[in-house]
């Protein structure tokens, strides 16, 4: 009541009401401390769980284990150094999801815009549409190319103000050939970072002669 403003009093209030198990009034009080912070990624972390327990998966992320542990900070240095693209390997499941979440709170204080697609849409321009509303992109467009733009327009803003901008796609083993070919336009828009989280199935596909160099980006690599 005193003051709107601050993002981690949403951020608390929005704790308060997820321990409460109110979900939508959790969720409410994170889109308000983002809104504040683009860049207070446990908010984002929190969203990200909200989103996962929709799906009637649990909330609650056991304990990381040594080796994701070891994940989180392999991805966290690829951020930091800014290497232009990452992959996670591993089963789908509860793991990889962990190391996600907690990748995005080791990141908080990073002054990092992150996109966090859990599900990539069949269609490249559902793809991208989704990845520049979770950037906070307001505009929509028609095109594929037009998306593209505000994508490399957004990236561009963010780093004038001292951001970096970080794109994570989950289960990207289902990502179609369509979108395979819109990700490898994206390699090439300045600060963007992305990393993959994929069973060994996209791992195969890189190593195939028509997306040879495109896995060349993704050389940064860590399996769970």
């Amino acid at each position: 009541d005193l003051n709107n403003e601050l993002e981690d009093a949403w951020y608390f209030l929005g704790m308060i009401f997820l321990d409460g198990g109110s979900l939508e009034e959790a969720e409410k009080a994170f889109y308000f401390a983002l809104a504040k912070n683009p860049w207070m990624l446990k908010a984002l972390a929190e969203l990200k769980r909200i989103e996962i327990e929709k799906t009637g998966k649990t909330l609650k992320y056991p304990a990381l284990n040594q080796k994701q542990k070891e994940a989180v900070t392999f991805l966290a240095r690829c951020v930091v150094e800014q290497k232009p693209g990452a992959l996670l390997e591993g089963e789908k499941g509860p793991g990889r999801t962990a190391v996600m979440i907690e990748l995005l709170r080791a990141l908080t204080d990073k002054r990092i815009l992150a996109a966090v697609v859990l599900s990539p849409a069949q269609k490249e321009l559902n793809f991208i549409k989704d990845i520049n509303a979770e950037l906070g992109t307001p505009r929509r467009f028609t095109t594929v190319r037009e998306e593209l733009l505000s994508l490399e327009l957004k990236a561009s803003q963010n780093h004038i103000h001292g951001g970096q901008t970080l794109l994570i796609i989950d289960n990207a083993e289902q990502l179609t050939d369509a979108c395979i070919k819109l990700l490898a336009a994206a390699t090439h828009i300045k600060h963007l970072q992305i990393i993959l989280i994929a069973d060994a199935a996209l791992k195969q596909r890189f190593a195939g002669p028509a997306l040879k160099e495109l896995g060349q980006m993704f050389m940064e690599r860590f399996s769970l």
